[in-house]
């Protein structure tokens, strides 16, 4: 069986070392097409461990607090994107020290 490269391309996220954030709300940068429910967020948001972190946040889902967000939860949260996307390939970032 032969995948073409458009869904080669589907199948494969990168998690970068530093990932940028969206203008918009916490749902907005999760979901900026409103493909999933809430229930669906709160999911990739748990499986990651930063259910807490968003519901502590003051409007939770609906917080635009964002760029509030250290490098490690924004990396977090960008694996959370890609739960909710169900890459199947996923590409981490990881810069080299030793260079």
């Amino acid at each position: 069986k032969s995948l073409s490269l458009q869904d080669l391309r589907k199948s494969i996220g990168f998690l970068p070392t530093n990932p940028p954030m969206l203008n918009g709300t916490v749902r907005y940068n999760l979901d900026p097409e409103n493909e999933y429910d809430d229930k669906d967020l709160w999911d990739a948001l748990t499986t990651v461990s930063l259910n807490s972190f968003i519901s502590d946040l003051s409007e939770g889902l609906n917080s635009d607090d964002v760029y509030s967000f250290d490098r490690e939860t924004r990396r977090l949260f960008y694996l959370a994107i890609m739960i909710l996307k169900k890459f199947n390939i996923i590409v981490v970032e990881e810069p080299n020290l030793s260079l």
